[in-house]
């Protein structure tokens, strides 16, 4: 086991495959999205609504409408934890945080009138939880999906990299957050607890 300077650690490799795979099943939730006139067609989730950390501003609707953040810290489930065990060494084991946000008019209403608002609550709570589901049974509770090479070598060496094995998602948390510094705003969340080993 060694730390390589010119290498990405074990860490920021997890990092960036989670996102990796995230960004590589995006057709499958546009479909999922789309299908029954839920979502616009027109209105792609791409790699771009992606990202690594949290975002600090509001959320701009053209832009992205839905930000999906992979996190290494600053949610309350994303943390590394170090055993030694007798037989295999140092195992690390690590929780990744994917919060999701829907901005509050991703989906907008067709009027003011009081039907029109139920009907856009619940579509955008329907949005939510499609990219709920389709985090966690589209692209992290699969088998293809329970073991992720990553682009380190602090527990290999040579031609072999670390792998994040035993990897699921192991909760979900949706709730509503606020967002922005100043004129803040209340935008629709979700957290996803993402854990994998690597020993």
């Amino acid at each position: 086991m060694a730390y390589v300077a010119t290498q990405p650690s074990i860490e920021e490799a997890r990092l960036l495959a989670i996102q990796a795979l995230i960004v590589g099943n995006l057709g499958t939730l546009n479909t999922a999205l789309t299908y029954d006139g839920l979502w616009p067609s027109s209105v792609a989730i791409t790699s771009g609504m992606v990202t690594l950390g949290d975002a600090v501003s509001a959320l701009d609707l053209r832009a992205a409408p839905v930000l999906i953040c992979v996190l290494a810290g600053d949610a309350a489930s994303a943390y590394i934890d170090i055993d030694r065990t007798d037989t295999r060494g140092l195992e690390n084991t690590f929780w990744t945080a994917i919060v999701v946000y829907v901005h509050p008019d991703a989906i907008g209403a067709t009027s003011s009138a009081p039907a029109a608002l139920l009907a856009q609550a619940a579509m955008r709570e329907t949005l939510r939880v499609r990219i709920c589901d389709w985090l966690r049974a589209g692209v992290f509770n699969l088998d293809v999906n329970s073991t992720i090479q990553l682009a380190s070598q602090e527990y290999t060496s040579g031609a072999s990299y670390d792998v994040l094995d035993r990897c699921i998602a192991v909760n979900v948390k949706k709730d509503l957050v606020e967002r922005g510094f100043g004129s803040g705003e209340t935008v629709y969340g979700t957290v996803i607890t993402h854990q994998g080993r690597v020993r």
